[in-house]
């Protein structure tokens, strides 16, 4: 990954903080990550490159025993920069600006007088008081299922069968969304197995092993 890439750091005592905080707490942590996921086909990168190295073990090539899955990370690879935490000096905050372009729109109509209770349904509009929010769409899983058809020629009896997409070959699987949300918070944001197995449970319904991951 790049030196220069901004990613969001943050230290365990941070994390565990957010935990205790609850189920909201944690839902808005993974809105904050699953934002910043713009590099996605870096981490499907990764996760060929990990799918590879799961595959070599002791067995079938010269690495040891000890190395045969995922070990346990004891010490954090991260280095103390020596700045204070917080903006830096000369860096330019992020503030939210009015967008030309939205998703959707959300009338809030009146339908009485505030005054008189007279009704006001049939009145034409005479301006719209608007605000905007910023949000991401509800996280849930999602289960898409792909069909490859069948088809037999008419003319010389042969059957031809489409082929599935590459992340559909197995009968069931995860997709390179979620597994690079796997990877991110294992890998990016060192965040124990048995904790994301948790946090995926809680926010997207994932009832992910730690096998698996």
């Amino acid at each position: 990954m790049d030196k220069q890439e901004q990613r969001i750091e943050l230290s365990e005592s941070e994390i565990r903080e957010v935990y205790r905080q609850g189920e909201d707490a944690v839902v808005a942590l993974v809105q904050k990550l699953l934002a910043s996921l713009e590099r996605v086909e870096e981490l499907e990168q990764r996760v060929e490159e990990l799918e590879g190295q799961k595959k070599k073990t002791s067995e079938n090539s010269s690495k040891p025993p000890s190395g045969d899955g995922f070990g346990k990370r004891t010490k954090s690879l991260r280095r103390k920069s020596g700045k204070k935490s917080g903006g830096q000096k000369g860096h330019r905050g992020n503030t939210l600006e009015w967008s030309t372009e939205v998703e959707r729109v959300e009338v809030h109509s009146v339908e009485v007088c505030g005054h008189c209770e007279q009704s006001l349904k049939d009145e034409p509009v005479k301006r719209y008081v608007a605000s905007q929010v910023f949000d991401i769409p509800e996280v849930k899983l999602e289960v898409v299922e792909h069909r490859a058809e069948v088809k037999q020629c008419p003319h010389c009896g042969q059957r031809s069968e489409e082929s599935l997409p590459e992340e559909a070959k197995q009968r069931v699987q995860y997709g390179s969304r979620l597994r690079g949300v796997m990877v991110y918070l294992m890998e990016g944001q060192l965040l124990p197995s048995q904790r994301v197995c948790e946090l995926l449970a809680e926010v997207v319904g994932a009832q992910v092993s730690e096998g698996t991951l």
